[in-house]
């Protein structure tokens, strides 16, 4: 453009120099956007299909490079899989029972449900478990009432 502006005068001149200079650089710089996108794409492509293969060769292999990944990363594991009792969070309700009993004093449900909501839930609950419990089941029918 300075050198349009040195050797001619006229102002449409400079100024057409000036919007040539600026859509030629706006179009090289889109150009080279779209090359570098669609060679990030290719090579991502290209990374995804050896995860696959290599994936379907040794998933277990796979498996346990990825949880490594994710720890390095500062990714907390969590206890143990070999020793899940050993954990110190509190044991799951082993029954129904056990489990509405624990629903009927949680207070993140009776806040988030609404107290009425669990207490009328628990209630309907209890009566479906004593109305479970005064069957005869086909065991106990075979167990102790089989001969008769």
């Amino acid at each position: 453009m300075v050198g349009v502006a040195a050797a001619e005068s006229a102002r449409p001149g400079i100024l057409l120099a000036g919007v040539a200079g600026l859509v030629a650089g706006a179009m090289s710089m889109a150009a080279g956007e779209y090359v570098s996108v669609s060679s990030q794409a290719d090579t991502e492509k290209a990374d995804l299909a050896k995860e696959r293969a290599e994936h379907e060769r040794s998933p277990t292999h796979e498996l346990r490079e990825l949880q490594r990944i994710y720890v390095d990363r500062g990714l907390d594991p969590g206890p143990s899989a070999d020793t899940p009792y050993e954990t110190k969070a509190e044991l799951l309700p082993k029954t129904l029972r056990e489990a509405v009993f624990a629903l009927k004093d949680d207070p993140f449900f009776r806040e988030a449900l609404g107290a009425e909501f669990v207490d009328y839930y628990v209630h309907i609950k209890n009566a479906e478990i004593e109305r479970f419990q005064a069957e005869v089941s086909d065991w106990e029918q075979r167990e102790y009432f089989e001969m008769f």
